[in-house]
């Protein structure tokens, strides 16, 4: 087993961060109007640059914004049933 390089703190402090960048550009009333269906394009095009992206350092960035993008949907659109509780 490879050892891992983040520890799960330090990953959720880096995407809560990204969300918060995230938020300051994109404001509530533009995230609040995106159906299920298109925040899974807009997590489609973020998974899709950070394939393309010309190194790791942009793939790691590209994929903290896919997390972020993901943890703005659930927001908006909300948690499974069984999570809510």
């Amino acid at each position: 087993m490879r050892p891992r390089k983040a520890s799960t703190h330090s990953v959720f402090a880096a995407i809560k961060a990204e969300r918060k960048r995230q938020a300051g550009e994109w404001d509530s009333a533009h995230d609040s109007l995106h159906s299920l269906d298109e925040w899974l394009d807009i997590l489609r095009h973020e998974l899709e640059e950070a394939r393309v992206a010309p190194s790791t350092h942009g793939c790691l960035t590209e994929i903290l914004h896919v997390a972020a993008v993901a943890v703005a949907a659930l927001e908006w659109v909300g948690l499974p049933e069984e999570v809510e509780g």
